[in-house]
C-alpha cells in the first residue's frame, strides 16, 4: 500500500512539473549576429537593389534604440517617391583597388564641379569598407575667370575607410578615422595663378555603434515586410582642408570661392541589418553645432522589389 501510494505521489509530481513547464512563458527572441557571408550575398557584383524614400517628416525622433524592439514604419510609404536602382559594378582589373568586391558609379558636385565617380568597396572577413575612387576629368568655369579642373586619377582612402566590421553584433562599439585627398587644377586671373594644384582633404572621423535588435515592419513593397534586424548607428564627421601648391589655401581665394579652411559636419545614420537582405532601411540625420540630431530626418529610404 505505501509503495502504490508513493508511486502515485511521484506521478503527480512529474505530470504538475510537465504542466508548469509547458506553462512557463516563451523565452525572448535572441539577437540575429550578421556576418560578411550574409553581407556579401546582398551586393555582389553583376546585380542590382532598389530603394525608395520613405514619407518625408516621418522620422521627426530617432529610432528606439535597445533589445527586443519592433519597428513598425509600415505606414511610412510615400505616395510621390519613386524607386531608385542601386547598380553593383565589376571592379575594373586595372586599377589600384585589388581587393576590391565591386563599384558603384555616381555623380557628385564639388567645388561646383559635377564629378564622374566610381567608388570601389571591399567586403572581407573583418569589415566593409571604402577604398577610394576613380574620378574622371573635368572642368569648370565659376566666373571672374576662374577656372576649375579636376585632375582625372584615382585616390584612396588612408587607412581605407571602415564603414563596419564584421559580424556586426549588437553593443558593438568602436571608432575610426580615414582622410582622402582629391586634387585639382585652378587658374584663378585674380589671384595670379594659372593650372596652380589644389587639394582638398577630406578626414572623417566615424563611430559605429549597435545600438538595437528586433523586429523591421516595412511597407508592403518592402523587400522584406517583416525581418529580424540589428539597428547600427553610424556617426560620421568630416572636416576639410584646402591646400595651393601643397601648403594651407589663404583665406582670402577660399572665400572668394565661398570655402572654409577646416570646416566640418557631422551626420548620424541609422541602418537596419538583416542577416539575408543587407541594409534594407536607413534614415538619416543632420546635426547642429553641438551635435545634436536636426529633425525631420534629411533622408529615409527602404529596399523594394
Amino acid at each position: 500500500m505505501d509503495h502504490l501510494s508513493n508511486k502515485s505521489l511521484f506521478a503527480g509530481l512529474f505530470f504538475v512539473l510537465v504542466a508548469l513547464s509547458c506553462s512557463e512563458s516563451p523565452k525572448p527572441a535572441a539577437a540575429i549576429t550578421v556576418l560578411h557571408t550574409d553581407f556579401a550575398a546582398t551586393q555582389k557584383p553583376n546585380t542590382s537593389s532598389k530603394y525608395i524614400g520613405f514619407e518625408k517628416g516621418k522620422f521627426a525622433t530617432a529610432p528606439t534604440e535597445g533589445e527586443n524592439q519592433t519597428w513598425d514604419f509600415s505606414a511610412y510609404k510615400s505616395s510621390t517617391a519613386t524607386a531608385s536602382t542601386t547598380n553593383y559594378l565589376v571592379p575594373e582589373a586595372n586599377t589600384m583597388f585589388k581587393t576590391a568586391t565591386y563599384g558603384l558609379k555616381y555623380v557628385s558636385r564639388v567645388l561646383g564641379l559635377n564629378l564622374n565617380i566610381t567608388n570601389h568597396y571591399e567586403i572581407s572577413s573583418t569589415g566593409y569598407y571604402n577604398l577610394g575612387a576613380q574620378i574622371q576629368q573635368s572642368s569648370s568655369s565659376l566666373g571672374n575667370g576662374i577656372v576649375l579642373s579636376t585632375v582625372g586619377n584615382e585616390t584612396e582612402w588612408t587607412p581605407k575607410a571602415l564603414l563596419w566590421k564584421f559580424p556586426i553584433v549588437y553593443k558593438d562599439n568602436y571608432t575610426s578615422e580615414s582622410a582622402i585627398k582629391e586634387s585639382f587644377r585652378l587658374t584663378a586671373p585674380p589671384f595670379g595663378l594659372t593650372n596652380a594644384p589644389t587639394d582638398r582633404i577630406n578626414t572623417i572621423k566615424q563611430q559605429v555603434q549597435v545600438v538595437g535588435w528586433g523586429k523591421l515592419i516595412l511597407p508592403t513593397d518592402g523587400k522584406m515586410v517583416t525581418s529580424e534586424v540589428l539597428l547600427l548607428k553610424y556617426t560620421s564627421t568630416s572636416t576639410l582642408t584646402y591646400l595651393l601648391n601643397n601648403n594651407p589655401a589663404p583665406a582670402a581665394l577660399l572665400g572668394g570661392l565661398g570655402l572654409t579652411q577646416g570646416s566640418s559636419t557631422t551626420s548620424v545614420s541609422y541602418y537596419f541589418i538583416s542577416k539575408n537582405g543587407g541594409d534594407i532601411a536607413t534614415v538619416i540625420f543632420d546635426t547642429d553645432a553641438t551635435g545634436n540630431l536636426k529633425f525631420p530626418a534629411v533622408g529615409s529610404y527602404y529596399s523594394t522589389n
